[in-house]
C-alpha cells in the first residue's frame, strides 16, 4: 500500500506472503555413502510486514529523479515452522526447519534504498541500491 499525504512524501507499508520447498537426501550413517531416502518439505506463511516513507531528493526538469526509502521491517512472520525430516539412522522426526525456510526474519531490520530513474520519451531506466541491515 502507498499513499502520499504531501507532495514530498510516500508513505509505504507492505507484507508477503512466503511459499518454500526444500528436497533433501538422507545417507545412513554418520559417514554413509548409501542413500536411505528423500525428504520433502514444505511451508507457507505470511512473512514480516514493512513500513516506511519514500522521500524524493531530486528532480532535474522530470527526466531524472533520485528518491530515497526509510523503512523498517517488523517481525510478523513466523521463526518457529517445523518439518518431517529423515534421519541417518531411518527414523523419521519433526525438527524446526532451518533460517532460510523461516517466513520470518525474526528480528526487526532498517531497509534503506536509494533509486536513481531516468526517462527519454517512452523509455526509463534506473538503478536501486538497497540494504537490509539486521537489528537482532
Amino acid at each position: 500500500m502507498m499513499y502520499a499525504p504531501v507532495d514530498w512524501m510516500t508513505l509505504i507499508a507492505s507484507g508477503r506472503y512466503v511459499t518454500r520447498e526444500m528436497e533433501t537426501t538422507t545417507y545412513q550413517g554418520a559417514m554413509g555413502t548409501t542413500v536411505l531416502g528423500d525428504s520433502t518439505m514444505s511451508l507457507g506463511g505470511f512473512g514480516d510486514m514493512t513500513v516506511g516513507a519514500l522521500f524524493p531528493l531530486s528532480k532535474v526538469e522530470g527526466d531524472h529523479e533520485i528518491v530515497a526509502r526509510a523503512a523498517v521491517s517488523i517481525p510478523t512472520g513466523s521463526i518457529t515452522e517445523t518439518g518431517e525430516m529423515l534421519t541417518p539412522m531411518g527414523t523419521t522426526r519433526t525438527m524446526r526447519l532451518g533460517y532460510q525456510m523461516q517466513p520470518g526474519s525474526g528480528t526487526w531490520d532498517l531497509k534503506p534504498a536509494i533509486t536513481y530513474r531516468g526517462y527519454a520519451g517512452q523509455l526509463g531506466w534506473g538503478a536501486q541500491y538497497n540494504a537490509t541491515i539486521r537489528l537482532g
